[in-house]
């Protein structure tokens, strides 16, 4: 998977978590999410995919 980055967040006051995957461009984007849409957690896992959404990158700034 073509990702430049990916990010893992989880909540303090609930059991969610959110998975945010960075791609350089549309295309590693559609090659990167053609690999997401055929992984499935295993059927004894305790996680499921809710829901999938796609943003464009408008600032990312890391401060020292």
């Amino acid at each position: 998977m073509p990702a430049t980055a990916i990010t893992v967040l989880r909540s303090l006051e609930s059991d969610k978590v959110r998975i945010v995957v960075f791609f350089g461009s549309e295309e590693d984007l559609r090659t990167g999410s053609k690999a997401l849409d055929a992984m499935n957690p295993p059927d004894d896992a305790t996680m499921r995919r809710i829901s999938v959404e796609t943003f464009e990158l408008v600032l990312n700034r890391d401060t020292p």
